[in-house]
C-alpha cells in the first residue's frame, strides 16, 4: 500500500493538539483546580479586597481557560509558519517518504516511534517532540485505512 498525502498543517491543529495534551495531563488537571480554587476566591472576596486585589483575582480566573489558550494558539501560529510549503507525505511498505522543494528523506518505520490517535487528528512520534500531524481534513475519508496501516507498520 501507499498513502500520498500533501502536507497541510493549521495553527489550529497545533493548537487544539497542545490543548489536548494539556488537558489530558497532571498540568491541565491543576489548571482546572486552580481556575476554580480562583473563582471561589474571587466570589468569596472580591468585592471586600482593594481594586487592584479584585483586578488580580479576576486575572486569576481568566488565566487558564482564556489567556493561556490564547498564548498558545499565537505559539501555534509561529510554529506552523516555520514548516516548508508544499510538503507531501507518503506512506509506504518502506517508510515515511518526506518531500519538500528544498529536499527528499527517507524515515524507515524504526524510527517512527508512536502512532496516536487524538480528536480530529492522527499523531506520528519520531521522538518525544518531533512527528507528523496528520489532520482528519487532510486523511478524508481514508482516515482509518491509514490509521491501521501505521499501527501496522510501527509493529513490524
Amino acid at each position: 500500500m501507499k498513502y500520498n498525502f500533501r502536507y497541510q498543517v493549521a495553527a489550529l491543529d497545533s493548537w487544539r493538539l497542545s490543548m489536548y495534551q494539556t488537558y489530558h495531563s497532571l498540568a491541565g488537571a491543576c489548571n482546572v483546580v486552580f481556575t476554580a480554587a480562583a473563582i471561589v476566591l474571587t466570589l468569596r472576596f472580591g468585592h471586600q479586597t482593594q481594586p487592584f486585589i479584585t483586578a488580580l483575582l479576576i486575572l486569576s480566573c481568566l488565566w487558564f481557560p482564556v489567556i493561556q489558550p490564547v498564548l498558545i494558539y499565537q505559539q501555534a501560529r509561529k510554529r506552523v509558519k516555520t514548516l516548508p510549503d508544499h510538503m507531501e507525505l507518503s506512506f509506504e511498505q518502506r517508510g515515511v517518504h518526506v518531500v519538500t522543494p528544498r529536499e527528499d528523506s527517507w524515515m524507515s518505520w524504526e524510527k517512527i516511534r508512536e502512532v496516536i490517535e487524538v480528536p480530529h487528528m492522527i499523531v506520528l512520534l519520531s521522538n518525544g517532540s518531533h512527528g507528523f500531524m496528520l489532520p482528519d481534513r487532510m486523511l478524508g475519508d481514508r482516515k482509518t485505512e491509514v490509521l491501521a496501516f501505521l499501527h501496522d507498520m510501527i509493529k513490524k
